[in-house]
């Protein structure tokens, strides 16, 4: 007798993308993949352990849709970083980091998406790719402060 039963639609793939082995921490937080027959996307969830407490407007927020890529050749351009990651999604803004006094590259650069899921996408099929020369490393960008948006 089965007590209870999980319907899920045949074209999606919910699998947790931290092994269920490693510790947890309170709040913790997990990432889930949705996977369907074109995309995979990684989606943040956020969880506390704390039922009394309510989220704040900070933390109900949802996260940066602006990644860090790093490992970049010194040679690349916003323009080929922003014609290689608009194929998922709407880039906005697009900033390689320069070296103060030569004004050379750096090798890491920042790109804002229109939409988080944009931002997730890129990461999932960008990170550890072999991109003009060099391999690199994609992630969500550490949040702004307010004085450097």
């Amino acid at each position: 007798m089965t007590l209870f039963s999980i319907a899920v639609m045949p074209t999606l793939n919910f699998s947790p993308s931290i092994p269920p082995w490693l510790p947890l921490r309170s709040p913790f937080n997990h990432a889930l993949i949705l996977k369907n027959r074109s995309h995979s996307v990684l989606l943040p969830l956020h969880c506390s352990t704390s039922s009394q407490s309510s989220p704040t407007p900070e933390a109900a927020a949802s996260p940066s849709s602006r990644i860090f890529i790093k490992g970049l050749s010194h040679s690349t351009s916003e323009g080929s970083l922003a014609k290689a990651f608009s194929s998922f999604g709407d880039v906005k803004r697009v900033k390689i980091i320069l070296s103060k006094g030569s004004k050379q590259s750096l090798g890491f650069a920042y790109i804002w998406f229109a939409h988080e899921e944009d931002a997730y996408l890129a990461i999932s099929e960008m990170d550890g790719k072999f991109f003009e020369g060099r391999f690199i490393s994609v992630e969500i960008a550490d949040p702004e402060s307010p004085t450097k948006q």
